[in-house]
């Protein structure tokens, strides 16, 4: 009988080392791949009607997510694979990008001078 648990199990060697692979693309792809999430992200956040909502809430359902916290852990991942993304490609190209506001995003995410 198999039964599903809540239990975290550490996965198998093999699957460990798959994970851990390093990959490696070009930075403009990366940089694409990085807008499409920033897009997805503002769509999702700001424009996207009740509906879409409602809908994206039955899929995160459907999926075996918690209906409560499914579509915010979903949109939440998100923003931090794109904020992983980020420093990968600024720590690849050795200078910082440039947010769509036109500032330099990330540099002073521990500033804690106001104006």
């Amino acid at each position: 009988m198999n039964e599903d648990t809540d239990e975290y199990t550490e996965p198998p060697a093999d699957v460990l080392r798959e994970m851990q692979r390093t990959l490696t693309l070009k930075a403009t792809t990366a940089q694409a791949i990085l807008d499409t999430l920033h897009h997805l992200d503002e769509f999702w956040r700001r424009y996207a009607s009740p509906t879409a909502h409602a809908e994206l809430r039955a899929y995160c359902t459907a999926q075996g997510w918690s209906a409560a916290c499914g579509t915010h852990a979903l949109l939440d991942s998100i923003g931090l694979h794109a904020l992983a993304l980020h420093w990968a490609i600024d720590a690849a190209t050795n200078h910082p990008t440039t947010d769509h506001a036109g500032g330099t995003a990330g540099a002073n995410h521990d500033n804690k001078e106001t104006t």
